[in-house]
């Protein structure tokens, strides 16, 4: 701060001393901007790569449950030919002994 009573070189070097003060600062400020800036791109691209995951992860599931559905209806046909084949050896017997007789 400028007082009464201060020549001009003393009100001069206080001046540049405030100003390389000011200098510092905004450097200062710069830096940190720039610090912070920089987290919030990796955070921004750490996020972006978790949802890319996600997709990707969600897309495997799908394929999964696609398979999985598939398993089960080839399943449940096979489980109907099973059920239907004591049947069909029932009928077979009944016609091979009713020949025999």
């Amino acid at each position: 701060m400028i007082e009464l009573g201060m020549t001009v070189g003393e009100i001069k070097d206080k001046t540049n001393q405030e100003l390389g003060n000011l200098d510092f600062k905004i450097r200062y400020a710069r830096r940190e901007h720039g610090h912070k800036h920089g987290r919030v791109e990796d955070i921004e691209r750490t996020l972006w790569m978790a949802i890319d995951t996600a997709r990707t992860q969600g897309q495997k599931i799908s394929a999964l449950e696609t398979m999985l559905a598939n398993q089960k209806n080839m399943c449940q046909e096979c489980f109907s030919n099973m059920e239907a084949a004591p049947l069909e050896l029932e009928k077979e017997v009944r016609y091979l002994r009713q020949r025999r007789n």
